[in-house]
């Protein structure tokens, strides 16, 4: 016959769920509160209570670290545990830099001192050493899963919506140690200066025109192109921008979901853009955009948005987008990300294009990308021999 549960064991489990419960709430809070939440006796007279509350500051601090690397969805499985120390695989979605600076902080706020934190360039993996009191706690090695298999490309952000105003978020795009390019709406109030001022610090320009969405409104200001528009206001359009920022060296689209599947809009656009001796950047704001392949067939310069980095304006966003971005690049060779002028942006790319510099990436001008039909078949050519 099986054997019956006694009702000690019963109550041992009790106990264990409780204290776990405790444990959870203390990382959390650390306060009575939250132990009062979690079921857990606060009576100091009381066993249990008294065991949670003999937790030393290092005991929390470890405890802490586990739960940040919890919230990234790093369990258990995943983390290999060497005494104090903890190599920790991280999920190919999250940034092993995000997880690093998420630690840093709350040791910090825990009021424990990391001791050495630094990345390994070749490998992309992080290291931090931490310490409460100078006694040494461990050491956390954040290994991503999937590294990018090529450690070089060459990465092109271009940076959209320049005209509206002038503010020190801009300043800082200007002062970026490594090249972007700036895409400018035509005829706002600051684009003309913007544009000159871009143009004395020898920063590669473009238009950002533009075009008529499928549900947005955009203004008619004399630039935007819309499908009922005839073929010579189109070109004379096209004309305009080119005409007030002479400086630019290709175009991009502004919105223009609608525009860019129609090829009757298209056809004098992409024309007189060739006629301008301009590339064209096909911003994909519609996944079935036509823009980009009648370029090809016109024989425009012409490439290919890869993705926004910015969709979402949220710091760790931008920072997983950037780093997709990077892998694209890796895996072939090149890739085109746009984003806008925006603080987390700003921030984003002061922190992580270094970083991929030193890895082996090149940030370049996207005009360095496009290329005319031929040369591209020419360089396919050269791959199969």
């Amino acid at each position: 016959m099986p054997r019956k549960k006694s009702s000690t064991s019963k109550k041992n489990l009790g106990i264990i769920f409780l204290f776990c419960a405790g444990l959870l709430a203390l990382v959390n809070f650390a306060d009575l509160d939250s132990l009062k939440k979690s079921g857990v006796p606060t009576n100091a007279s009381h066993p249990l209570a008294q065991r949670i509350y003999r937790l030393s500051q290092e005991e929390k601090l470890r405890l802490a670290t586990d739960r940040v690397l919890d919230n990234f969805g790093i369990n258990i499985h995943l983390i290999k545990y060497r005494g104090s120390d903890r190599d920790v695989r991280v999920p190919a979605n999250v940034p092993p830099a995000v997880v690093y600076q998420m630690l840093h902080d709350r040791i910090r706020e825990l009021g424990g001192q990391v001791e050495n934190g630094a990345e390994d360039l070749k490998t992309g993996v992080n290291v931090l050493t931490y310490s409460f009191s100078g006694t040494k706690l461990g050491t956390i090695r954040l290994v991503p899963e999937q590294r990018i298999q090529r450690r070089s490309g060459r990465i092109a952000i271009i940076i959209d919506d320049f005209g509206y105003n002038r503010t020190e978020v801009y300043n800082g795009f200007f002062e970026l140690p490594f090249d972007i390019t700036y895409s400018i709406i035509p005829g706002l109030p600051h684009s003309q200066d913007v544009a000159q001022r871009l143009q004395q610090r020898g920063k590669a320009i473009m238009i950002h025109l533009p075009m008529e969405p499928l549900e947005a409104r955009v203004e008619d200001d004399g630039y935007t192109l819309f499908t009922k528009l005839s073929d010579v206001e189109i070109r004379n359009r096209i004309k305009k921008a080119v005409a007030k920022l002479p400086q630019a060296k290709g175009l991009n689209n502004h919105m223009g979901s609608l525009a860019t599947v129609n090829v009757q809009l298209l056809r004098p656009a992409l024309e007189e853009i060739r006629q301008a001796n301009l590339f064209f950047i096909d911003s994909r704001t519609n996944p079935n955009t036509q823009a980009h392949i009648l370029a090809k067939q016109l024989g425009v310069r012409t490439a290919l948005n890869d993705l926004f980095l910015d969709a979402n304006d949220d710091e760790d966003w931008i920072s997983d987008k950037f780093m997709q971005l990077a892998d694209r690049a890796g895996q072939k060779g090149w890739a085109i990300g746009i984003g806008h002028p925006n603080t987390n942006t700003l921030r984003v790319l002061r922190e992580l294009g270094p970083i991929l510099q030193q890895r082996g990436f090149e940030f370049v001008e996207v005009g360095d990308l496009v290329r005319t039909p031929q040369l591209a078949a020419a360089a396919a050519k050269n791959r199969e021999r």
